[in-house]
């Protein structure tokens, strides 16, 4: 006898997503025009100093981020490093054994897109 399946198995799903849009940093992502904001940049990161662990949303949603919770570069990298919402909200999900350690990267992004915008 054939089972049928009520819910399909989605590759890939996490519930962690799911958590993650419906909480308060996931709605206010939703409001915020990422189309407008990264066709301020160049559709490669080319050039001396581009950072390279995050694309144009990823690098205006670290700034709008550590402008929200007004903390330091710092600050933001290492709880970036341990906080799946932040990840998803950047659109950079770290593998378990990933993490940024270059501290430097917050000053190169505000350069990037000083330059750029």
């Amino acid at each position: 006898m054939a089972q049928l399946s009520l819910f399909k198995n989605f590759e890939g799903y996490s519930p962690k997503y799911n958590f993650f849009k419906n909480s308060l940093l996931g709605r206010i992502h939703d409001s915020i025009p990422w189309d407008e904001l990264i066709d301020c940049l160049p559709d490669e990161r080319v050039g001396r100093g581009a950072p390279s662990w995050f694309g144009a949303k990823g690098m205006f949603a670290l700034m709008f981020l550590k402008a929200y919770f007004n903390i330091s570069d710092r600050q933001l990298l290492e709880r970036f490093n341990t906080d799946w919402s932040l990840q998803y909200f950047c659109g950079k999900v770290l593998a378990e054994d990933q993490q940024i350690k270059d501290m430097t990267i917050m000053t190169r992004i505000r350069a990037y897109i000083e330059s750029h915008c």
